[in-house]
């Protein structure tokens, strides 16, 4: 009996350490900048390789500083090592933009997004895609930045 649950546990010991490489990750860009972030979800997670992906991103972030924001941009760029792989951009004053600001944003003013929808392209990977996410005000300022990882995945569905 003592040999099952010793097997049983280094069974779920692995699955644990497989899905603990599963996970999307992310951090604000070094420098400075007025729209800080306390989190950015992404999910499902891993995506899945050789077919478009529909994907739910939310984040909670704040304006600092001492200008409003009346409009600007969002790009993001992907790629799977050092070989880019994609890149979008959205006006984030468009209706439709998946991600609308709530312009005009004052200093304090939380900016929270959830379950905005976007297609990840299909990618013939098997690991990690990072990726930038740069926002832009209405003057061109950079005015946040956020780097991040998504496991995208050949062998199954996301969990």
């Amino acid at each position: 009996m003592g040999g099952r649950v010793g097997l049983r546990l280094a069974v779920l010991v692995a699955a644990a350490q497989l899905c603990a490489g599963q996970a999307f990750t992310w951090s604000e860009c070094t420098g400075s900048f007025s729209l800080n972030f306390t989190s950015v979800s992404v999910s499902p997670v891993p995506i899945v390789a050789n077919r478009p992906n529909n994907l739910s991103v939310g984040w909670e972030s704040y304006l600092t500083g001492n200008s409003d924001v009346q409009s600007g941009s969002l790009a993001i760029r992907l790629a799977y090592g050092s070989v880019p792989v994609g890149a979008f951009s959205w006006n984030l004053s468009s209706p439709t933009s998946p991600f609308k600001c709530p312009c005009p944003l004052e200093p304090g003013q939380p900016w929270n997004a959830s379950d905005a929808n976007v297609t990840f392209p299909s990618l013939p990977y098997n690991g990690v895609i990072g990726g930038t996410a740069v926002m832009t005000d209405q003057a061109g300022n950079e005015i946040a930045c956020v780097q991040f990882s998504i496991p995208i995945n050949t062998t199954g569905i996301p969990e």
